[in-house]
This record gives structure tokens, sequence and C-alpha cells, in this order.
């Protein structure tokens, strides 16, 4: 199509696909498009949750919680997460249902004040990358590492969030704050 300069409307359920041939992609969830945009924006700033969770694999992770925005610290169970400075395309009201979406590579693997205590559920080896798959207040989350990993079944390990790739979505209609 390049070649020829022509626009190309392509129909696939397959992200791979979309996401290798085209310059463009429209999602659509439920007959409605939540998002159009590169591949690259798609993935790094999703707009809705379904968009979050369809582009990557594994997709995004969901973490159900609030926000206290004056903190700026997001809240799921007994557990915070400070949230720094976060992007916020339109602030939320204090103590809000929130859904907090992060990419399994946007997680790490740390000791620091500021991660979290986990317990590892399973450990899926993929060649380049080794998926740890735990969870936080009852919710499945999956990290990805670089290489192999010595990491064991009910190890504890703690985990860091990269704020500056965490999404934030309303809770009710699923769409990015």
């Amino acid at each position: 199509h390049r070649r020829v300069g022509f626009t190309m409307v392509y129909v696939t359920h397959d992200q791979t696909e979309a996401l290798t041939f085209a310059d463009k992609v429209a999602v659509m969830f439920e007959g409605e498009v939540v998002q159009f945009g590169t591949p690259e924006e798609l993935f790094l700033r999703p707009n809705h949750t379904f968009v979050g969770h369809f582009i990557g694999s594994p997709g995004m992770n969901f973490l159900k919680g609030s926000i206290d925005v004056s903190k700026n610290v997001f809240s799921i169970g007994n557990r915070t997460i400070n949230l720094n400075n976060y992007p916020y395309s339109s602030k939320p009201n204090n103590n809000v249902d929130i859904v907090l979406g992060i990419r399994p590579e946007d997680i790490s693997l740390d000791n620091s004040a500021e991660s979290i205590k986990m317990k590892v559920e399973l450990i899926e080896p993929m060649g380049a990358d080794t998926l740890i798959w735990t969870s936080i207040e009852e919710t499945p989350l999956s990290i990805r590492i670089e290489g192999s990993s010595e990491l064991k079944l009910e190890d504890e390990i703690k985990v860091k969030f990269d704020i500056s790739r965490v999404s934030i979505f309303d809770k009710n209609s699923e769409e990015r704050i």
C-alpha cells in the first residue's frame, strides 16, 4: 500500500496482525471505536481498559482500588502505591474508585522502601524473558523480567511500579483519567 499510495482498511481480530500491518489502528469495543492511534500509542497510553487488555501479551494488569488525589496515593486493600506526579488528563475526586493499569514489563523486582511485598504463585519461562505471576489483594498480577529467573514458587519478592508508565481509568466508564 505504500508503493501505490492507497489508504487501505484491514479488519482483523488478531492484535499482532493489526499492530504489524497498520500505521494507525482503530480498536472497537461493543460496537464503538474506543481508541484510534498508532500501535505505539495504543500500547503506551490506552484510552480504555479494553485497549490495555487487548494490546500486549499478556495484556495490562488491572488493580481496582481508590485514589487520594491530595496525597497522590492509590490504595488497594491495605496497600498503597505512591503515584508521584501522574499526568492526569482530568483529576478525579478524592477517594473515588478507579482502576490502575500497568503492563507486566513496567513492574520490576526492587528492594527499596517503596516496593511492595508479594509471593510468587507461578513462573513461566518464555525464552528471552520470564513471567512471574503473583497477586495483590487477590487480583492476579503478571511481572515480566528479562532472562531466566532463580525464583521458586512461594518465594517472597518485592516489586516496584514504574509510575511514569501507569494508566489510571475511571471504574465505571473504563476510560483513561
